[in-house]
């Protein structure tokens, strides 16, 4: 068996490294209901990955909310930075745990480069993420760095092209379908961690763990270079937006 070459590793943030899709699930809630519309905090990893206004659109949508789906890009704007507000609120002094921050140390100790490649805002980033610890990244890119997001291949094309690599040569670490194809369209290595959706809702991607912590254990990269080489190639696939459920939303007032 020939070994797959791997020269880069390019995470996303929430529910990859940090425990925040929940708080993004409470905060999406909170906004929606100052609409009159009652939302699943699920709607925050089925639909993670978009733009923010993407996703409001598309709850609007879902629930037949025809205000909600005449509003302006700069009134939608308005709202969702009421979200992000609140998310600061609610989700604490969440950061990049430290046994999380060993297995990052231990992947650059190996000579590979790293990207972070999140949807999320800029002030987002910097609540929940150091500096000491962006430090650990030789690329960041945010929700804005480029112009199209998640399930777009762009973010992780923008993040192997920084790096210099190319995408076959990438491992991207994800933990939601939109982001899944996002790597898969760009043509990169994908791993899914089944922290925030069941596996079954992630086989898009080449291989599925429990934890991101799996990477750092005794033999585990060893183990994903070997799962990899067995694949061949890593392919690609369309970056559809097409959810893997319905969004769980209702208008439930006037």
């Amino acid at each position: 068996m020939s070994r797959v070459k791997i020269r880069a590793v390019l995470f996303d943030l929430d529910g990859v490294l940090v425990n925040s899709i929940e708080a993004h699930g409470r905060a999406w809630a909170w906004i929606m209901s100052t609409l009159g519309l009652e939302v699943d905090p699920f709607i925050a990893p089925l639909t993670e990955g978009l733009h923010s206004r993407r996703i409001a659109r598309l709850a609007f949508e879902s629930a037949g909310y025809e205000p909600g789906m005449k509003l302006s890009d700069d009134e939608l704007e308005e709202i969702i930075d009421r979200k992000r507000a609140y998310y600061r609120e609610i989700v604490g002094q969440v950061a990049i745990e430290n046994d999380v921050v060993e297995v990052i140390r231990g992947l650059r100790d190996r000579g590979l480069k790293l990207a972070l490649v999140t949807s999320t805002s800029r002030d987002n980033l910097d609540h929940i993420v150091t500096r000491e610890q962006q430090k650990l990244f030789d690329v960041i890119l945010w929700a804005g760095s480029v112009a199209e997001s998640k399930p777009r291949p762009e973010p992780y094309l923008t993040a192997a092209e920084r790096l210099g690599v190319r995408p076959a040569e990438a491992v991207v670490i994800e933990n939601a379908p939109l982001g899944i194809r996002s790597a898969r369209a760009a043509g990169a290595w994908c791993i899914a961690v089944a922290s925030t959706m069941p596996r079954e809702l992630l086989g898009e991607a080449h291989i599925v763990v429990d934890s991101v912590l799996e990477l750092g254990r005794p033999g585990g990269w060893e183990s994903v270079l070997e799962r990899l080489a067995a694949l061949g190639q890593p392919g690609r696939v369309e970056p559809s937006e097409e959810l893997v459920a319905p969004i769980p939303v209702r208008r439930w007032k006037a």
